[in-house]
């Protein structure tokens, strides 16, 4: 008979180390992909500017979101603000934006909904769409994944990832 804990085969009383969860890899703003794509971005001085893009940022939680408005106007973009998935959806069918960040729990449609809508219509179906999450969860990253999102941030985010992320989309021409 095997001890608890030792498994069919038992371990002759020794442990076995614990299974650590892989971390999401992060790049470096001047490393990674960006640089890969060609492309260094900074809020104001980079190696390859970006041109201005029309941004709809949308999130329930007022101070990140104002602080990432904040940083990705003072680089020159246009950024348009939505409170709940509602909202969004309205405001991008009206004014299709050259990107859209949102956060992955939202009043009314949630972040994954308001995705899969809007890649479902034909006038924002080109629209990247990057969602933003505090939690860590693989399985959001792989529900980003399925709804079509160009990838799923890490919050609080800070506007030169932000940029990062838009000028790969922008730079590989299509959703990621």
């Amino acid at each position: 008979m095997h001890r608890i804990g030792e498994g069919r085969h038992g371990t002759g009383g020794q442990r076995a180390p614990p299974v650590r969860p892989r971390q999401p890899r992060s790049y470096p703003i001047a490393s990674g992909p960006a640089v890969a794509a060609g492309v260094a971005v900074g809020l104001r001085s980079s190696a390859v500017e970006l041109a201005a893009l029309s941004l709809l940022l949308v999130d329930d939680d007022p101070e990140p979101l104002a602080r990432l408005a904040r940083g990705l106007r003072a680089a020159g973009h246009a950024v348009a603000v939505a409170r709940d998935g509602d909202e969004a959806l309205a405001a991008a069918r009206a004014a299709p934006p050259d990107a859209i960040l949102a956060g992955v729990t939202l009043p009314g449609l949630n972040g994954f909904q308001l995705c899969r809508r809007l890649h479902a219509a034909a006038e924002t179906a080109h629209v990247p769409v990057f969602l933003m999450s505090t939690r860590a969860d693989p399985a959001e990253h792989l529900w980003a994944g399925e709804v079509g999102a160009a990838a799923l941030l890490a919050k609080p985010l800070d506007p030169r990832e932000a940029l990062a992320r838009f000028a790969i989309a922008r730079v590989g021409g299509r959703r990621q």
